[in-house]
């Protein structure tokens, strides 16, 4: 769905040793061919993009995320907007810019089951902050440039 200019995407992408792969494989490539229609669909409309899903990147989703093997950081890369992959899974707060080696390329892993819910906002400066409703949670506001951490603007 698009709201205020940002396409959010969430997608069901596979990462455990314990599932098929050529069910793996089959739900990987539906799903990047999903997500870049939407993409080449709205791009004209929208300002950022935020995808949505469960598992962090590893060696067994790769054919999703790498520009290597014709993911969706293939299309992100032509984009001049943010993008933001939020995901869970690892039950830790991370945070990682330039995800893929791509600039305007945000990743981050909300903190665990435990943890307060996540508001993330955008501004027409191309920046996305975080309130996480946590003290424990202590990130970096950069004061320019592609997506950055940042706490909610006053």
């Amino acid at each position: 769905f698009v709201h205020k200019r940002v396409l959010f995407l969430i997608i069901h992408i596979v990462s455990d040793y314990y599932d098929i792969e050529s069910e793996r494989q089959l739900r990987h490539s539906s799903q990047l061919a999903w997500a870049n229609d939407l993409i080449a669909n709205h791009k004209s409309n929208i300002d950022a993009i935020v995808i949505i899903g469960h598992s962090p990147p590893s060696s067994l989703n790769r054919d999703f995320f790498s520009s290597k093997y014709g993911g969706i950081s293939t299309t992100i890369g032509t984009l001049d907007m943010p993008v933001l992959y939020i995901h869970g899974s690892g039950h830790k707060f991370v945070e990682e810019e330039n995800f893929n080696n791509l600039d305007n390329f945000l990743r981050i892993q909300v903190p665990g089951r435990q943890a307060n819910p996540v508001r993330v906002s955008f501004d027409e400066s191309k920046r996305f902050y975080f309130d996480f409703n946590d003290d424990s949670i202590v990130t970096e506001c950069c004061l320019d440039g592609w997506p950055r951490m940042g706490w909610m603007p006053e």
